[in-house]
């Protein structure tokens, strides 16, 4: 994608963005002109100080309507995940046994 498809894509989640708010919401974001700049403003305003508040999960949501890459991080931790697999140190998720015998 170019820069003006890329411009116009931010315009319209900025625009979903705001259509999603309630209008007192809405007006703390009404002269941002990014997407990132408009969810910075309202982390500022609405979240919570406290570390233990935090939710990777929101963040991962967060992050991908900002613009900011989540794929590094998910790459990480599937790197972690196959060396500890490597090391035999992993939890064997997924493969659970049933009781039944391999013939």
């Amino acid at each position: 994608m170019n820069t003006n498809e890329w411009e116009i894509l931010d315009r319209k989640a900025l625009a979903t963005l705001r259509l999603s708010l309630t209008p007192q919401v809405a007006f703390n974001i009404s002269k941002e002109e990014t997407t990132t700049v408009g969810m910075q403003a309202l982390e500022k305003l609405y979240e919570k100080p406290s570390t233990s508040n935090k939710n990777p999960e929101v963040d991962k949501i967060t992050s991908r309507i900002t613009g900011k890459e989540v794929l590094q991080e998910e790459d990480q931790n599937q790197e972690a995940s196959r060396s500890d697999d490597l090391d035999g140190t992993g939890t064997d998720e997924g493969h659970e046994d049933y009781g039944v015998d391999d013939c």
